[in-house]
């Protein structure tokens, strides 16, 4: 099976086999509610949902410091859970709190609504965290950041496209379903622009600027394949 692709390898087994124009209810995690909430954005086929563009993207690649914090500034830092997460009160809407700490400074992270955070997360973590810094009495805290465990930048999307949204949906999936759908049709996606004329203007091939849009690996990456598209 070495070489072979995904579709045509689930044409071997019999499986269904998705195309560009197939209702964007084929994919993975899209069931009839939020078929009809992707309606609203216009996105009735896999190739409406590739063609979607961000309107922007948030760069979360300049990984600092804790030292660095600024009230009312957003930070991305790598650091390890010096506490076990707790519920800050008796009350069950109590937020889940911790601090975490890199060596320059800690600082306390909270969530409201995640009791799972509690068993999720343990002191001695290392985690990534990006959030925007505000005070609280007298010290600095981070409320309902992005944090997902690591030791390391490597493999995590700094670069986060920012879609328009309805109700409902949010950027997040909208990335994430659009690489699942080119991971399932990306070589169905036609090439109009001859190799010669690609080469003088420095243009990327037709799938991996749908790629480059909807999982840029920097800002530069992203430009380009708005360019092409």
């Amino acid at each position: 099976m070495r070489g072979m692709s995904l579709q045509c390898l689930l044409q071997k087994e019999g499986c269904q086999v998705i195309t560009l124009g197939d209702s964007v209810g084929v994919l993975y995690g899209i069931g009839e509610e939020t078929k009809k909430r992707l309606e609203r954005l216009e996105i009735f086929t896999v190739y409406d949902l590739l063609s979607f563009l961000p309107v922007r993207y948030n760069d979360w690649s300049a990984v600092k410091n804790i030292c660095d914090c600024e009230e009312g500034k957003e930070i991305s830092f790598l650091a390890k859970l010096t506490t076990m997460p707790a519920r800050k009160g008796i009350k069950r809407t109590a937020p889940v709190a911790f601090y975490v700490s890199d060596g320059t400074g800690r600082i306390e992270i909270s969530f409201f609504n995640a009791p799972y955070l509690i068993s999720k997360f343990t002191r001695g973590d290392s985690v990534f965290v990006h959030g925007t810094v505000t005070s609280y009495g007298n010290k600095y805290q981070i409320v309902n950041p992005y944090m997902e465990k690591t030791d390391t930048t490597e493999g995590l999307s700094l670069i986060r496209p920012v879609y328009r949204q309805t109700a409902g949906i949010t950027s997040l999936q909208l990335k994430k379903w659009a690489k699942t759908a080119l991971g399932l049709v990306s070589e169905q996606i036609r090439d109009m622009i001859p190799r010669e004329i690609k080469e003088k203007e420095g243009l990327c091939e037709a799938a991996e600027a749908y790629r480059f849009v909807h999982d840029p690996k920097s800002l530069e990456e992203a430009a380009r394949g708005r360019r092409r598209i």
